[in-house]
This record gives C-alpha cells, sequence and structure tokens, in this order.
C-alpha cells in the first residue's frame, strides 16, 4: 500500500486523482478487482468497484497485515479525500468479534460462509463457569484446513475431483501464565499424516510444501484464562472429545473433496496429562499410560528389555487390573480413540528432557580441572555463555530445546577427547547411538515408500542397542539419574507410536508458542485474557490464509538444528546388533514386541552366530546396508521441494534407491561397544551383576607440568575450590554485562519515541491533574531504582565494605548513566500525562486526538517494560558486584584471576591503595550504629547471602534480547550449613514482636494487605473491636500462604504456639480426615449429613490434597466439617473470625462462632479469621509472655515460603 499512495501523489497532475488511484491499485494487484474490466469503461464504475473492494479489504489491512489502529487511520483519511469512505478500525474489529458460529454448526454451512462471505470468521463463544471464551471448534478447524489446501491440490490437479483428503492428528493442550498474575489453558489439533487418495482408492503424491504446512505447525483451538488444574484439564478434554465426536459423525465436503480426520491420541507434557489420570495407592510411582513400574532401587531394571517388553498399554480391558479402581467415562473414551489407549509421546519433552538429564551427567563425572573446556565447548555450540561449574541445577536455567538438541549433534567432540582411551569406543557408539535416535525423533519420513518398514526396524534395533551402551558406559549408582519418564517414554511409548504416524509429528513445539503470542497482547491493563485471544484468532486466521496462498512460491526456513549441510553431510551407517548370552533371546521377544514377523526379518538381516568356550555371541546386521541406504534417501527426500506435477510422477515412478549414488564402508559399522566383553564368563552372563570401579574420564591433575597423578592436598582443594567459586562469581558478572548492554542498544533505539512525544502539541486536557492518576502510574511505570539496596549497611561492622564497594560501583553505574537519563526523562514526561487518555477505547466523546493517546500509550509502555528489564539486571549486577567484590576483599591474590576485561580491570585495579585513600576519609557514625546488636558471624557468609538470587528478580518477560545464563549455585559444606543454623536461632532470638495494642496498629498492619486494604476505616475498626471482644490480649495477625493449605498450616502454627509441637499441617489435615473416615462417618452420622457421593468425593479431594504434599498448592481449604474433626484431633478450641461482603453494597458482615474440644485435656484455643476462603492466624501473646514460640514462627514466616514446617 505505501508503493501505491506514493505512485498516486507522485503521478502526473494532468491525470485525476481518482484515476491514478485506481491505475496503481489495479497494476499493484492490491485489490484484486475480479469484474470483467471490459464491461468497467467509466471511471464512475471503476470507482464503485474500487469501493466495494475497499469494504472487502478493510479487515485484511488490520489483522492480515497487523496494521496498527493509528497507520489504518491515516490510511482511511487518505482515501476519504478521494471520496472512497471505508469502515473505521474499531467497526471492522467490532464486526469480526461480533461475529461468531455456533461450535456444532453444520458443517455445509460452514463451507458455505468461507465460499461467500467476506468475514471467513469460523469462531465461536463457549460459556464456562459463567465466564465466555471465544474459541474453534475441531469441526470448523478441520473444514478450516480443507478449505485452505483445496486451491494448493488444484495447482497440481486441475481436474481432479470425488477425493478424500485423510489427515492423522492429535489434541495437543498445556497451561502456563500468560500474564504476570494470569494463567490460560491452551488446546490445539496436531496433524501428524497426511494422504490424498481418488475415487478409486488410488494414492495421490503431495508435495512437501502442502504436507509440511499442514504438520509442522499447531492448529489452535482455543486458550482461556483459567488455571492448569485437576478440574480444568478434564473439562477441557471432554469438551476435546465431545468435539471430536461430532466431528466423526458429520460429513465434510468442499468442491468434490472429502475430508476424513482421525484423532488418535494426545501430544502434550506429562505435568498436563497426569491430570487426568486417577492417582493408585500403590507404593511405587508408575508411567500410567502403561503397565511400567520405576523401582529405583533396581538401577539397571529400566534399561532390561526382558522387562521393558513385558509392558502393555493401559486401556478398559487393564485398566482395573493394573491401576486398582475403576475407570471414569472420560478415560474410556480416551482410549476409543485409538489402539495406542491412554498412551502418549511428545518428542520435544521426552527426548529433550532424556538430554536435559544425560548431558549434566556426563559433565559430573569430568574432573574440575577440565570442566572450563567443556562450558566453553557448549558456550561455542549453544551460543550461551555457560559457567565452569556445570553440575548445578540452575546452570542450564536459559537452554531452551533447540539448545540442547544443537549441543547433542557436538557430544562427541567435548567429552571423547577427555575420555580414557579404554572408554572412547563405549562412549563414541553412545553419541553415535543418540544422533540416530534424534534423526528418528524430527525427521518427517515418507511412510509410503515400499522400505518403510526397514527404516521402522532400524529404529527399534538402535533403541534395544542404546539400553545395552548405557549400561556399559555408566556405573550403577550413575545410571540412577537417567531413569525417568523422559526415557521411559523414549523406550516404549515411541515404539508404539511409530507404527501409526511419525513421531517428529507428534511435537508440542508447535503449541507451546501459543503462551508466548498471548503474553505480547497483555501490553495495557484494560486488555482482558478473553479480548485478546479473540484477537489473536483472527490474527492467525489470516497469517494462516496468506500462509498458504504462498506455500508453493516460498522455501522452507532451514531447521535450526537439522540444517541442510548437516544432512546432505550425513552419512548413515550399517547397523550391527552385537548380542551375548542371553541377549540372543530377548532380542528375538523384543522384535516381535515391535510388530514384526519372523519371515520379514529373515528376508532383510542376516545374522552371524559364534559360540566359545565361556560364552556364545550373534550379530544382527542388514542385508546389502540396505537400511544405510534407505535412511540416506529418505534424508536427501526430506530436503527436496517439488512444485510441479511432472516432478512429483517422477519422483513416484522413479526408484530412488537405485539411483543413489552413497559409497559404504562395509566394515565402518554403527554398533555397541563393550568394555565388560573381557568380563564375560560362564557364570557371570547376566550383565545386572556387573558394577563398574573406574571412572570414565582421566583424573584430574593440579600440577600440569608433570605426568604423574599427584594427590589433592587439603589446602589445594580448598584453593581450587575458592579460585572456582570466584569464578563463577565473575561468569555471573560478565552475563550481567552482556544483557545490560542489549537493553542500553535497545532503550537508545526507542528514545526517539520520546524525543518525538515531547515535540507534540499535547492538548490541554491531557494533562493530569492533582486529584488524578498519570500515565506513567496507570502502566505501571516505576522508578524503583532496588539495587542500591545492595549497598545499605546492616551493621557498623560492615558499613565500610558496603560505602568502599558502592564506591567503585560508581564507574560501573557511570557506564549506564546515559540509559539513566533516558528512563528519568521519560518517567518524567508520562507522570505529565493523564492516565485518563487509557480509556479512549470506551469512552467515545471524551479523548480528543484518539491516535495521539494510542501513541503515547503505546511508548510509555515500551518504556515501562525496559525499565523493568533494565532494573532487574541491574540489581542483579549490583548483587553479583558485591560478591566479586567480597572475594577480592577477603582475598586481593584473586585479582590476577580476573578475566581478560578491561572494564573490570580498571574498576578494581591497585584495589589495595584504592581501599587505603577510601578508608582515610571513611568516619564511622557511632549514634546510627549504638543501639544496633552486631551478629558477630555475619561476615563469614556475608558473600553468600548478598550474592543470592532474589525470586521476585525472575519474573518472565517478552524479551527479544536472548543471551547469558546466570548460574547462582554456591557450593556449601556441612559445616557451613550448621554454622547458618546456628546463627539463625540467634537471629530469632532477636527478633523483635511487633504485638498489636491499638486500633490504628491493626489499621497500619493492614494497609499493604490486598484482602483488606480495600475497606475503609470504620470497617477496619469493625473487624479489629470483634477480635478484641473475642481474645481480650495483644495479638499478631500472621498472613498464611494462600494455596489451599492456609486453614490447616493456621492450626499447626498455633498448635506449635501452644505447646511446642513442630507440626506439618499435611499432618493436621491427614488426622482429621483420618477421623472424619473412621468415626465420623462409621458411626451412623454419615448418612444422616452425608450422601454418598459427598463422602466420596470429600474424601477424594482432601486425600489429593495430602498425596500432592505441603508445597503443592490445592483448592481444597478447610471447611466446617474438617474444623470439627481438628477439635478432636487436636484437642483444641477453635474460634472464627468471619469477614464477609454485601453484594448489594459495600458494606461488610463481620460476626464470629466458635467449635469447642468436650474432652477434659484441651490444650488451648486456635484463632483464626477468615476471608472467603481463605485463613489468616491470630497469634495471641502467651500468658507466660514467654515470646521464643512467637519469634519462630514471625521468622519462619518472613523467611521461607511458609510459615509451618
Amino acid at each position: 500500500f505505501l508503493s501505491v499512495i506514493k505512485f498516486y501523489f507522485g503521478g502526473s497532475p494532468s491525470i485525476p486523482p481518482e484515476l491514478t488511484m485506481i491505475k496503481a491499485l489495479e497494476e499493484a494487484g492490491v485489490l484484486n478487482i475480479e469484474a470483467n474490466k471490459e464491461e468497467i469503461v467509466s471511471l464512475k464504475h471503476k470507482h464503485a468497484q474500487l469501493q466495494i473492494n475497499l469494504q472487502m479489504q478493510a479487515s485484511k489491512i488490520i489483522y492480515g497485515l497487523g496494521t496498527t489502529a493509528e497507520s489504518y487511520n491515516n490510511l482511511r483519511a487518505i482515501f476519504k479525500q478521494l471520496s472512497y469512505n471505508i469502515p473505521t478500525y474499531k467497526t471492522v474489529s467490532s464486526s469480526f468479534k461480533s461475529k461468531y458460529i455456533p461450535w456444532n454448526e453444520d458443517p455445509e454451512t460452514v463451507v458455505e460462509l468461507l465460499k461467500f462471505s467476506d468475514k471467513k470468521s469460523i469462531i465461536s463463544i463457549l460459556e464456562y463457569g459463567g465466564n465466555r471464551y471465544y474459541h474453534i471448534s475441531l469441526s470448523n478447524r478441520c473444514i478450516w484446513i480443507l478449505h485452505l489446501t483445496i486451491p494448493l491440490i488444484k495447482e497440481l490437479y486441475t481436474h481432479l475431483t470425488d477425493c478424500t483428503l485423510s489427515l492423522i492428528g492429535f489434541f495437543w493442550y498445556d497451561g502456563g501464565k500468560i500474564g504476570k498474575t494470569v494463567n490460560g489453558l491452551a488446546s490445539g489439533l496436531k496433524i501428524a499424516g497426511v494422504s490424498l487418495k481418488n475415487s478409486d482408492n488410488e494414492r495421490l503424491v503431495l508435495p512437501k510444501y502442502i504436507t509440511r504446512s499442514l504438520i509442522s505447525y499447531c492448529w489452535i483451538l482455543n486458550c482461556r484464562s483459567i488455571k492448569e488444574n485437576g478440574d480444568n484439564v478434564k473439562h477441557l478434554e471432554s469438551m476435546l472429545l465431545e468435539q471430536n465426536d461430532f466431528l466423526k459423525n458429520s460429513s465434510i465436503q468442499n468442491e468434490g473433496f472429502k475430508l476424513n480426520v482421525s484423532i488418535i491420541g494426545c501430544a502434550s507434557d506429562h505435568g498436563i496429562r497426569s491430570k487426568l489420570l486417577w492417582r493408585d495407592d500403590n507404593s511405587e510411582s508408575r508411567c500410567g499410560e502403561c503397565t511400567y513400574i520405576f523401582i529405583k532401587t533396581s538401577p539397571y531394571r529400566f534399561l532390561n528389555w526382558a522387562h521393558l517388553i513385558k509392558c502393555e498399554r493401559i486401556n478398559k480391558t487393564n485398566f482395573v487390573q493394573h491401576r486398582n479402581m475403576p475407570m471414569t467415562s472420560l478415560l474410556e473414551r480416551s482410549c476409543d480413540l485409538s489402539e495406542l489407549g491412554l498412551m502418549t509421546y511428545d518428542n520435544l519433552h521426552n527426548f529433550g528432557g532424556h538430554l536435559k538429564d544425560l548431558v549434566p551427567l556426563l559433565i559430573s563425572l569430568v574432573p574440575k580441572s577440565d570442566r572450563k573446556f567443556v562450558a566453553e565447548k557448549i558456550s561455542e555450540y549453544t551460543g550461551i555463555r555457560t559457567s565452569t561449574i556445570l553440575n548445578a541445577p540452575d546452570s542450564f536455567f536459559y537452554f531452551k530445546g533447540y539448545h540442547w538438541r544443537k549441543l547433542s549433534l557436538h557430544l562427541h567432540d567435548i567429552f571423547i577427547p577427555l575420555c580414557k582411551p579404554k572408554f572412547k569406543n563405549s562412549l563414541s557408539a553412545l553419541f553415535d547411538i543418540l544422533t540416530e535416535i534424534h534423526l528418528f525423533n524430527y525427521i518427517h519420513w515418507d511412510r509410503d515408500d515400499d522400505n518403510f518398514e526397514i527404516l521402522r526396524l532400524r529404529y527399534c534395533m538402535l533403541l534395544f542397542m542404546y539400553a545395552l551402551q548405557l549400561r556399559d558406559v555408566f556405573s550403577d549408582i550413575e545410571i540412577q539419574e537417567l531413569d525417568t519418564l523422559y526415557l521411559h517414554k523414549l523406550f516404549i511409548h515411541s515404539l508404539k507410536v511409530f507404527i501409526y504416524v511419525n513421531l517428529a509429528g507428534c511435537s508440542c513445539e508447535g503449541g507451546e508458542g501459543m503462551i508466548s503470542i498471548m503474553k505480547h497482547l497483555f501490553r495495557f491493563k484494560n486488555r482482558t485474557v478473553d479480548a485478546a485471544f479473540g484477537t489473536v484468532l483472527v490474527r492467525l486466521m489470516f497469517k494462516e490464509d496468506a500462509k498458504f496462498k504462498l506455500a508453493s512460491k516460498e522455501n522452507f526456513s532451514d531447521s535450526i538444528v537439522f540444517t541442510d549441510d548437516f544432512i546432505n553431510n550425513y552419512n548413515p551407517k550399517p547397523i550391527k546388533v552385537h548380542l551375548i548370552g542371553d541377549t540372543m533371546l530377548v532380542f528375538k521377544d523384543f522384535l516381535k514386541y515391535c510388530g514384526f514377523e519372523d519371515n520379514f526379518i529373515q528376508t532383510h538381516c542376516d545374522t552371524k552366530y559364534r559360540k566359545r568356550t565361556s560364552y556364545e555371541t550373534k550379530n544382527y546386521y542388514f542385508k546389502d546396508q540396505i537400511d544405510a541406504r534407505v535412511m540416506k534417501s529418505q534424508l536427501l527426500q526430506s530436503r527436496i521441494k517439488f512444485t510441479t506435477l511432472d516432478e512429483l510422477r517422477r519422483q513416484q515412478n522413479g526408484n530412488n534407491l537405485k539411483n543413489l549414488e552413497y559409497s559404504i564402508n562395509k566394515d565402518d559399522m554403527l554398533s555397541t561397544s563393550f568394555v565388560y566383553t573381557r568380563l564375560f564368563m560362564a557364570a557371570q552372563l547376566d550383565p545386572e551383576n556387573f558394577t563398574k570401579t573406574y571412572p570414565l574420564f582421566e583424573r584430574e591433575k593440579i600440577f600440569k607440568e608433570t605426568n604423574e597423578e599427584v594427590p589433592v592436598t587439603t589446602d589445594e582443594q580448598k584453593q581450587l575450590d575458592k579460585i572456582q567459586r570466584f569464578t563463577l562469581k565473575i561468569n555471573n558478572l560478565l552475563n550481567c554485562l552482556d544483557v545490560l548492554n542489549a537493553i542500553q542498544a535497545h532503550i537508545e533505539t526507542i528514545e526517539v519515541y520520546l524525543d518525538n512525544d515531547e515535540k507534540e502539541a499535547i492538548p490541554q486536557s491531557y494533562l493530569c491533574l492533582e486529584l488524578d492518576g498519570n500515565l506513567a502510574e496507570g502502566i505501571e511505570f516505576l522508578r524503583e531504582e532496588k539495587w542500591k539496596d545492595q549497598f545499605a549497611a546492616s551493621s557498623a561492622k560492615n558499613e565500610f565494605k558496603k560505602k568502599f564497594s558502592y564506591d567503585l560501583f560508581g564507574a560501573f553505574k557511570d557506564k549506564y548513566n546515559y540509559c539513566f537519563n533516558i528512563i528519568s526523562r521519560a518517567h518524567i514526561f508520562y507522570s505529565k500525562i493523564n492516565q485518563r487518555i487509557m480509556d479512549y477505547c470506551t469512552l467515545e466523546f471524551v479523548v480528543e486526538d484518539k491516535p495521539l493517546a494510542d501513541k503515547l500509550i503505546a511508548h510509555c509502555a515500551a518504556f515501562k517494560i525496559a525499565n523493568r528489564k533494565f532494573e532487574i539486571e541491574f540489581k542483579r549486577a549490583a548483587k553479583f558486584f558485591y560478591s566479586v567484590f567480597f572475594f577480592i576483599y577477603v582475598n586481593p591474590t584473586l585479582i590476577d584471576h580476573l578475566p581478560n576485561s578491561p572494564f573490570l580491570k580498571d574498576i578494581f585495579n591497585d584495589f589495595t591503595v584504592s581501599k587505603d585513600k577510601f578508608g582515610e576519609q571513611y568516619v564511622v557514625d557511632v549514634d546510627k550504629w549504638s543501639n544496633c546488636v552486631i551478629d558477630e558471624e555475619e561476615e563469614e557468609e556475608e558473600y553468600e547471602e548478598d550474592c543470592e538470587e532474589n525470586s521476585e528478580d525472575s519474573e518472565d518477560f517478552d524479551d527479544q534480547i536472548d543471551i547469558s545464563n546466570y548460574d547462582a549455585m554456591d557450593i556449601e559444606t556441612e559445616s557451613r550449613v550448621s554454622n547458618k543454623r546456628t546463627r539463625q536461632s540467634i537471629r530469632i532470638q532477636q527478633q523483635s514482636v511487633p504485638l498489636i495494642k491499638t486500633q490504628s496498629q491493626f489499621c497500619d498492619s493492614l494497609k499493604s494487605y490486598f484482602r483488606a486494604n480495600k475497606y475503609n476505616a470504620q470497617q477496619l475498626s469493625k473487624i479489629y473491636n470483634t477480635i478484641s471482644s473475642l481474645i481480650n490480649r495483644e495479638f499478631i495477625l500472621l498472613r498464611e500462604t494462600d494455596d489451599g493449605h492456609c486453614g490447616f498450616r493456621s492450626i499447626a502454627n498455633q498448635i506449635h504456639l501452644l505447646t511446642g509441637d513442630n507440626l506439618d499441617h499435611i499432618e493436621v489435615r491427614k488426622a482429621a480426615l483420618t477421623r472424619f473416615m473412621n468415626v465420623t462417618v462409621e458411626n451412623g452420622i454419615k448418612e444422616l449429613l452425608f450422601t454418598q457421593q459427598f463422602v466420596a468425593s470429600f474424601v477424594t479431594k482432601h486425600l489429593q490434597a495430602i498425596d500432592n504434599g505441603k508445597e503443592e498448592p490445592t483448592p481444597y481449604w478447610m471447611d466446617d466439617y474438617m474444623l470439627a474433626e481438628i477439635t478432636y484431633t487436636q484437642k483444641v478450641n477453635i474460634n472464627i473470625v468471619e469477614v464477609s461482603e454485601r453484594l448489594e453494597s459495600n458494606e461488610i458482615d463481620v460476626h464470629t462462632y466458635s467449635m469447642n474440644y468436650e474432652g477434659t485435656d484441651c490444650v488451648g484455643t486456635c484463632n483464626i479469621i477468615s476471608w472467603q476462603n481463605h485463613f489468616d492466624s491470630i497469634l495471641c501473646k502467651p500468658p507466660d509472655g514467654n515470646l521464643t514460640r512467637l519469634q519462630t514462627i514471625l521468622y519462619r514466616a518472613s523467611h521461607t515460603q511458609y510459615s509451618s514446617l
């Protein structure tokens, strides 16, 4: 459109402007005028035709091209000057969002809508939980897919009619945060197989640009602003199954094309999938989708194929037998989808998750002296700076799935140079097999190829070999790190799923981006999740439409991991499976388990049997190396794109395998390699008996100049550990610098926004008045500068260090002064603007110059995001800087270990001289610290505490800067932990207890509490008077964690206050539930008060909360039934102060009720305040005045996530 407008303004003045515009639009082909030009002879007719097309194109301009409201209104104004009227931005948006159809609309109606309507919307409204959500139903999604695919097929088969397009797919769903405080649950359709057949049931070849467009994409169905919990996931599954039933009973046809869709299962991570599966009461954990049970005490069990092939898929016939409970109707319907039953697979989580376990295990076996080499290699291959201490949980925090995959292709280059010579063959074989498994999980194989079953057999053999090789490389203790659900699903589930579809089609990668897409739409506070997702669906439809129209004209982007160069240069080796002893029989059963007949094996494989004195061996390998040839041929085909029907036919009729020029070295085969072969004696054939007693890698050598292994002394090891920790801190600081530099460049880029806004003529009505909020405040553009807290002294003892470090940090701050100035300017400017301009979308006649308001809001939001990122990284930089400073302060010789960074060298240059000069000017403020209690042990652990990452800094932000890795792992010895506990008890005793004595103190304590800060002084006074009259003592209001356990945790805290017993809130809940089941129900009260369904539901919910553990949130909070049981189990009286709000007014009601223990051995009274299903503790001052227990509870509440144990 820009080129058209430019042409118009640059046209000849002798030509009428209307004719110039029409000609430009016609030649540019933008408006696609379909009328016969011979019939349009006059300018008037052309004007009318153009007017119609402009109306039709308005929605495409907004959603298809992603035009902002400001740009669209400017373009509309230009057309209006030429007497062309197109609808406003708001009109187009509203018309699309108001046009929705039922999810179960007749397919014929939907097909006609897509054919003839100018607004091709297939969006529906879902009613759930009293809310309305936008979504696209499964049937309407499939109709849309057929609508997009037909034109591409017709380009190749111009006269094709009466044919069937068949799709095999999986449901995908996942949950996550889509905003700072907003959770989302999304679902979609993943297509894993595509085929086209004519009326004679003959297969027609489809080019890869069609099949890949369908398969390598997640067709989003819905995204709701609800949590990922069991109830919501079950409702989502039920809804998808209901839509699938409607789809199976419907006939979808369009222009002679019929669509068949088969949903055969689910491709999602096990975390969300497990919320559909009932927990069993066995002590061992299990997969839940098959009969496999994890037993960690049997190290090699999960690699024993004799045991693994006994696994069965869980279905309707065996569910009760293996899960010890009846199958729910929802799971029965899931099992009916296909022969897979409940079995699922997802290559992103399963293969990627296994790599995430395997690589740290390998690193942990590498000597510390060689980890620098490993870190450098990992940084080189992934592009992420990596610390030398690589075995910490947070070491790979910034690694995504594709980082692990890229790394897996280079494991040979990283670890083999460090490996002992006698283990190199074994470890190298492991990496080669892993690369092949990687390929099979991510390449789209041609399943219609005559030799595809050979390819599948190769994959099965690779998994068998991989299990054997893992047993050889790792000891019984080391291998336990890999006994996880990821490897189990890779072994068993992928074998079964590969029978039906390619594993590359079973991926969450296309759908995981849905959460990120949603995050980008929450720029302003007045944007709701539902409105945002409605916009997402409309834009997705336009982008999908454009993608399919250009599919045959554009090449697919190169894979990030499997590049064209890698695929073209990769030469698969022929496979040889080396079997010893009993594994020969196991392998035969394994092939049957994978679905291969003996005739097929004998046709394509040769064997070589050898019997020796103590044992016998057998080798399996493919005839004529056909497995390697088939794989190479398919790898090359996966990178070829066919665009014409003749090329497709040549591909279909040609014999590519014979024409393939691929030379294979018969002696160079992919096989297992065993170090233990020499140990195989007649009595030791079972590999379970072998335990490796020697290390995989060379022992580290402190003195590199000698070739002898020198034992490490205690002092040398301490010095080495100190240097490594110092290097870790330096690495964190340098990572911080990288991120800050990138943010600085971004802020300097958006400075132009501020420059332009300051030059604008701001209307008087935009200015902020005293009583109104400002724009910066409204968009939460705050200036906190919390980084300064890092240099705040806590005692006279550390005041000098803190001030001296702040003085040195001045050079660091000077480096980013320009950023501070830009952000400060922006904050001052947008603080002058009234935040009411944010309501320009809803208040039609209040805000003048709406485009300017839209621009100011967008620019203020951009600075807010940049400022927040900058402040978080700068706070981290201050922490890491002080950590480095403290190391050097204690041991100045560490300056020699600073990296070659001129910036750091300048800061710490002449450290001792600078310290002396600063000391000459330093004066201790005696009055300031006169009443301060000094912690004598504080200095020892200061660097440990000060450099820890604050959890509030680890928020997720939409960031285009993808660099650096923070490794905040600190090594602690047992003695250090012990010292910490000692100092912890000292601090507890020193902590003052802020007891509430007056009403004003009570009101002040609730100012920052979101449950109470909305109440006025009169309402708070009402609450205070009720509590005071109830307990008649000084008290503290302790806010319990809002996770569903709050009531039980409150009881646990008050039991500790009364008796000193250290109770877990899970114990409180469990004891109450036990009495409910064993006493209340059994004594016949059940028939009087409860229905059977209520008791079953009640018990199940609380059992689930208990099984999940104390750190897992639950929606099943404490109710009156549980309170009544607690009085008996804990022998306490309970007073409840209940605060409720009246719906018809802003008033509140406060009333009390009690539950009393009837025995004579009552230990005391617990007091609780209830805020609509949330409970907080009212802790009273003990009668004896001893505050030790109260101090313990307060310390836990302020220093840990939970106040009780």
